[in-house]
């Protein structure tokens, strides 16, 4: 199975210049910022996702964190990605204030997904980010297309399992199926052995 770490690749993305890679790491940063209801991971075929969140644990250098570079990088390709569209009232924010497509990202839903069920401090209400210093702005929301498989004590590391497809047209399978039985095989030509093989003493 695949799996794919959206903060390894992140990294990536600056040890490696060749444009492949550099698109690669575009569609990633793409799929950090779509909303998750649109099965993006099914199009990278990715079996697996992991997200670093520190809001629980006061780690700072969490995929949140980095979450801006990630709209940059995919905004140098996909040219409905911008930036503006992430700052809640002039900034960067993950609470009330936050936007409806900072909200709605697929970053954000999966690094605070039931995390408003976590008291992370005594003098805050459950859903603080320790890190931000804010409660989330979106709580009790569903995951349609991803299933929780991992969360550490700390909260840091989270792994989420991608969906199988349960609504594909039946139709479609068979054609699916149709085109590829009549796609064609290799063929290999025959090897002749000879028989007048030596023996050696």
């Amino acid at each position: 199975c695949l799996f794919v770490s959206f903060f390894l690749l992140y990294s990536f993305f600056f040890f490696f210049s060749s444009r492949r890679r550099h698109t690669r790491c575009r569609e990633v940063s793409w799929a950090r910022r779509c909303v998750q209801e649109t099965g993006i991971c099914r199009m990278l075929d990715v079996d697996y996702v992991l997200v670093i969140f520190g809001g629980n644990a006061h780690y700072q250098s969490d995929d949140i964190s980095k979450f801006l570079w990630m709209v940059r990088i995919g905004g140098g390709v996909f040219p409905d990605i911008v930036e503006a569209d992430y700052y809640g009232q002039g900034q960067y924010r993950i609470d009330d204030l936050a936007t409806d497509t900072m909200k709605n990202c697929l970053m954000y839903k999966l690094c605070y997904y039931r995390f408003w069920e976590v008291q992370s401090s005594y003098s805050q209400e459950t859903g603080y980010d320790t890190v931000r210093r804010a409660v989330i702005g979106h709580k009790n929301y569903k995951l349609d297309y991803f299933t929780e498989a991992f969360t550490s004590s700390s909260w840091i590391v989270r792994i989420y399992k991608v969906n199988s497809p349960v609504n594909r047209n039946p139709a479609m399978q068979s054609n699916v199926a149709k085109f590829m039985s009549k796609k064609a095989k290799p063929t290999f030509a025959p090897i002749e052995i000879s028989n007048n093989l030596q023996t050696i003493n």
